[in-house]
């Protein structure tokens, strides 16, 4: 399973919030009242693409528990345009009149400058403003 189809399944993201410090499966099960199958296979999936660490401690000298902690204090995820993705046709589209000046604007740069674009979170997404109601009318 890949890295971001584990964090998108249920249960992970509590599960690597609650893991700063060591702790038993058992006690994460209970804790953040996940069921203790369910909860057995997060941990793996979260440990097998590198979330989780096992660390094991030895108690009370005959008894060996093994307990998981997290391996990041953050991810981050970005999303960028693919190049043989994004046809300039596209960005005429997107841009309409504006288009010859952006696409002059990033003519010649490398992929890997696209790769490292980020998205602005505080821009608003127009297609999703343009399909918000200004107001709601009652027709009474």
């Amino acid at each position: 399973m890949k890295p971001v189809q584990t964090l998108g399944r249920e249960y992970s993201m509590e599960i690597l919030g609650a893991t700063e410090d060591p702790t038993s499966v058992t006690h994460l099960s209970e804790s953040l009242d996940i069921p203790i199958a369910t909860c057995y296979r997060r941990v793996e999936e979260l440990d097998t693409v590198g979330f989780l660490e096992k660390v094991t401690s030895d108690e009370d000298g005959t008894h060996r528990a093994t307990r998981y902690q997290r391996t990041t204090d953050a991810v981050g995820i970005t999303f960028a345009p693919i190049p043989s993705l994004f046809p300039w046709t596209c960005v005429s589209e997107a841009v309409g009149a504006d288009a010859p000046a952006f696409t002059n604007g990033v003519h010649g740069e490398t992929s890997e400058q696209f790769r490292s674009a980020s998205i602005d979170a505080s821009t608003q997404d127009t297609a999703a403003a343009a399909m918000q109601p200004d107001s709601i009318e009652n027709d009474e």
